[in-house]
């Protein structure tokens, strides 16, 4: 499993002192699944599922928050 980045780290953290809420971390959960949808769609086990949110390392927080707080 590959972590997330510190800069990525720091953003996510930024926004949940920002926002005094730990609602982000869901939010966040729900982007990355809507993003990945297909792929865990095409998934035919449980590993690979496991697999494709493994690495975690390419996720960047802020474009995936607003794609799912600002999608029209």
């Amino acid at each position: 499993m590959t972590a997330l980045p510190l800069k990525e780290v720091m953003e996510l953290w930024d926004r949940i002192v920002g926002l005094d809420s730990l609602l982000v971390v869901p939010v966040l959960a729900a982007a990355v699944l809507f993003v990945r949808k297909r792929a865990v769609m095409d998934c035919k086990t449980a590993n690979e599922v496991y697999e494709l949110f493994a690495d975690i390392s390419q996720l960047r927080i802020v474009p995936l928050l607003q794609h799912i707080l600002f999608m029209i």
